[in-house]
């Protein structure tokens, strides 16, 4: 999972930085070392809250300006693998999804 360097800036409460560092690919394929932070709560709604899920941290510039200026958060393996999803995208201007825990 990796969390946007600017929103971590807006809410230093909802995150603890590890003194770990992690290894990573840019787009460019330049390796770079990126901050690790553990995100104390995740609300992800009706009643489903992850505690202490760590979370890389960079900057979201390329993603905010292809996707929109709301892109705070990537979801990763480390939280993929909690839950069993269901995605419909078949209405692609509206898509669902659900998350059942394992």
């Amino acid at each position: 999972s990796a969390v946007d360097q600017q929103f971590i800036r807006k809410h230093k409460g909802l995150f603890t930085a590890v003194k770990a560092k992690a290894r990573a690919s840019g787009v460019g394929g330049k390796r770079i070392s990126l901050q690790v932070y553990k995100i104390k709560s995740l609300d992800l709604g009706e009643g489903r809250v992850l505690r202490d899920l760590y979370a890389i941290s960079y900057d979201f510039g390329a993603l905010r300006a292809a996707l929109g200026p709301d892109v705070h958060f990537l979801i990763g393996y480390n939280l993929i693998r909690k839950f069993t999803w269901d995605f419909d995208f078949r209405a692609p201007e509206s898509p669902t999804w659900d998350a059942k825990p394992k």
